[in-house]
């Protein structure tokens, strides 16, 4: 590497031959002269118009899939590169199953390194397989791109922030295979209300009768068919179901967490809402839990809209561990913003008397509710107070090996570089997708993303 007294060296070295009049000292502080002006300007443009491009086949995957990752490096000028070295960081419960991470110095991160020779306008490309074992958001990035002058002499560096984000979703399964029932599994949804109109949302016209108000006529309808027609109103209250969701796996919050029934709860969550929007029924979902780094709750209103359960499976994978209120109290306070024909259901790993006087006190008024319980010493004799009541109750059966999460890999110091040029074969260990039973995620795939790194 150069150092400062390499000047003076050449300095002394140029004095000492005008002084004795050797023009081999003169020659040699020349050349010296020339070597680090040259170099300076070499290491001055190294990383100039060179391009790292990441880019996946999916960011939104459910858990058991596997994303395709591709990254390339490009140098885009006449100056060749001896070396050049890109440290992207890549979070380590994702590491690519073609290698192994380096270690990293930020939090749950490890570092994915090429090491390349790149001659003038040539690309090298690496293809990588990331199973996406666990719910969550995984962000990919920043890069670090170091690389020199011919010499060694030089070095230069440059982070790029420029982020991806790679979204995978709870697992999403079949009622029958969680132990509840396909249909109704909430019992039936007539509920002895009157159905109120909603006068802004106008959803056909139809014959007048003579029943009908004369404020109803439409009029326009009527022109244009030569016919009395009267507008067809959509009712203001609907069957839906308002999901809720208790992140707590342990009574007292100082007892830790149980993450492997946690996931298992969300996994049903998930299941109940792609079961409610396929029967088109509108469903939403609360959650005692905040957005990570944020003091947002997690809640999504219930809906049926073409993106809604979208919404709602980027909201699960966003739940952390941390409660931010018991459930009963979210309950008492959602309950009354929500409609009236709405069933509330609570969705837990844990039953408390709290939860239950909370769910007997909101039947009593009128309330329709059901509870999934996971809480494996919740017995059917502690399900009868609720059964009284016409509470619909589901007790599930927890297996902890299989939403056990995986453990991180171990990173190792010495990374193992691999590359290959553009121009030969493409050696990428294709392993399919794993796909989902239903194949849940054919409404949420995106095109690849990319980031194009200047």
């Amino acid at each position: 590497m150069f150092q400062r007294s390499w000047v003076v060296v050449v300095l002394l070295a140029t004095l000492l031959g005008i002084v004795t009049q050797q023009e081999a000292l003169l020659v040699i502080a020349g050349s010296l002269l020339a070597v680090m002006g040259l170099a300076r300007l070499m290491n001055r443009w190294a990383l100039w118009r060179v391009r790292y491009e990441r880019q996946f086949d999916e960011t939104r995957l459910f858990a058991g899939e596997t994303a395709h990752l591709t990254i390339e490096i490009a140098n885009r000028k006449l100056l060749p590169l001896l070396w050049l070295e890109a440290d992207d960081l890549v979070p380590d419960i994702m590491p690519p199953l073609e290698r192994q991470l380096a270690p990293s110095t930020v939090r749950d991160t490890g570092t994915l390194s090429h090491i390349a020779a790149l001659l003038w306008f040539q690309r090298i490309r690496w293809a990588y397989n990331i199973p996406c074992h666990q719910r969550g958001y995984y962000f990919f990035g920043p890069v670090t791109l170091r690389s020199g002058d011919f010499f060694g002499l030089f070095e230069t560096d440059r982070t790029l922030a420029t982020q991806q984000r790679i979204i995978v979703y709870p697992k999403v399964e079949r009622l029958e295979r969680l132990g509840l029932p396909a249909k109704e599994p909430f019992g039936g949804e007539r509920v002895n209300l009157p159905v109120f109109e909603d006068p802004t949302r106008i959803v056909g016209a139809r014959e007048y009768h003579p029943d009908d108000p004369m404020r109803r006529v439409h009029w326009k309808a009527s022109a244009r068919t030569q016919m009395l027609q009267v507008r067809v109103l959509e009712p203001a209250e609907e069957p839906q179901w308002l999901l809720f969701l208790n992140v707590a796996t342990f009574p007292k919050h100082w007892q830790g967490v149980n993450r492997a029934l946690l996931e298992h709860v969300i996994s049903v969550v998930a299941s109940l809402c792609w079961h409610a929007v396929e029967e088109r029924r509108a469903v939403g979902i609360v959650a005692n839990a905040s957005v990570p780094q944020s003091d947002q709750p997690v809640k999504v209103a219930p809906g049926r809209t073409p993106h809604q359960m979208r919404y709602i499976l980027e909201a699960l994978a966003a739940v952390t561990s941390f409660a931010t209120m018991p459930i009963e109290t979210l309950i008492s306070r959602q309950s009354a913003l929500a409609p009236w024909g709405a069933t509330l259901v609570l969705v837990t790993g844990i039953v408390t008397p709290a939860m239950v006087e909370q769910l007997i006190r909101l039947r009593r008024v009128g309330r329709k509710m059901a509870l999934v319980s996971l809480d494996q010493r919740f017995s059917a004799a502690d399900a009868e107070p609720l059964l009284a009541q016409g509470i619909v109750v589901h007790r599930l059966a927890h297996d902890p090996l299989r939403y056990a999460l995986r453990r991180k890999p171990r990173l190792y110091r010495k990374a193992m570089i691999r590359g290959e040029a553009m121009g030969g074969d493409d050696k990428r260990h294709d392993q399919p997708t794993l796909p989902h039973p239903e194949d849940p995620d054919a409404p949420f795939r995106r095109p690849p993303s990319t980031v194009d790194v200047r």
